[in-house]
């Protein structure tokens, strides 16, 4: 399929968590929410958004001290990395594939996890043989004395999102036998997005860049040390800038809307002496929450 720039701007407003409130993809992107549902509907049908998936949010949730950790890693057999990973890390949200070229450049896997014991993580991601190599950032940190409370009814309905998490408020509301000011309110308090700091799921989307005929998003892998001016680039922006990859690549991530914006991107970066060494491209984003169902009985 073909997407347009608006598309992608509805994309990345549903990674934040915006798909369940349509008035903020609104608000934020000033389009009709019948504009909204209808490109929602056709990136739906042509599976580049390939389903919903309910995460929660460990910190609010369970209480106490957390870390949310990133890896970054190049794996010959992704698929078989991935496997070992999620068994042995209890909270892992998100999962990203790509392609990169030339092959041990650049990452072609990413990991996000949540993790009391940060360190012992480290260990097991360095030490796991499935990754040919691998770099761990400790992303964020949080501090919660005592978990969100939440009543049963609340709980409940946290249930019913994870198997519905798109419904309308008006199946929501028939399925847990409350109104519709009810469910607003939960929706509202409950659910993440950019308006609400305090919430304990989120609802994220699973992509397939692959199926996308005319956009990509990419990872230029270039030299350490020659990095550009960014105030003349804008249309490049720094990856995890403060810690290069491997100790000697910097990684500049931009969208790309067909074969002749590639090269005119890699032209600006020869221009300004930058050594460009490898691109990633983006290719698919799982979410993970087989472990939410335990969390939720």
């Amino acid at each position: 399929m073909k997407i347009d720039p608006i598309d992608l701007n509805i994309i990345r407003e549903v990674e934040n968590g915006c798909r369940i409130f349509l008035d903020l993809i609104e608000k934020r992107l000033n389009l009709s929410q019948e504009e909204i549902k209808l490109r929602l509907q056709k990136l739906e049908s042509e599976r580049l958004i390939q389903a919903y998936k309910v995460i929660i949010l460990i910190p609010p949730f369970l209480g106490g001290e957390w870390s949310l950790g990133s890896c970054l890693a190049i794996a010959t057999q992704s698929e078989g990395a991935i496997n070992q990973i999620i068994e042995k890390l209890p909270f892992v949200t998100e999962v990203s594939q790509n392609s990169a070229l030339p092959d041990g450049i650049g990452p072609n896997l990413g990991i996000l996890f949540y993790t009391k014991d940060f360190p012992t993580n480290v260990q097991f991601l360095k030490e796991l043989k499935e990754l040919d190599y691998c770099e761990i950032y400790n992303l964020s940190e949080y501090s919660f004395p005592i978990p969100t409370p939440l009543s049963t009814k609340e709980i409940e309905f946290l249930r019913i999102l994870f198997n519905h998490p798109i419904a309308t408020i008006e199946e929501w509301s028939e399925m847990i036998k409350q109104d519709s000011l009810w469910i607003k309110e939960k929706l509202g308090r409950l659910v993440a997005s950019p308006a609400n700091e305090s919430a304990v799921i989120q609802v994220l989307p699973e992509l397939d860049w692959r199926v996308c005929e005319n956009y990509c998003h990419v990872h230029f892998i270039v030299e350490k040390g020659t990095e550009p001016n960014w105030a003349k680039l804008s249309d490049f922006q720094p990856v995890l800038s403060s810690r290069p990859f491997r100790e000697r690549f910097g990684q500049l991530e931009t969208d790309l809307w067909g074969f002749d914006q590639l090269n005119a991107r890699i032209k600006i970066l020869k221009q300004s002496n930058v050594v460009l060494k490898g691109i990633v491209l983006a290719e698919t984003h799982r979410v993970i929450n087989h472990w939410v169902t335990k969390l939720l009985e």
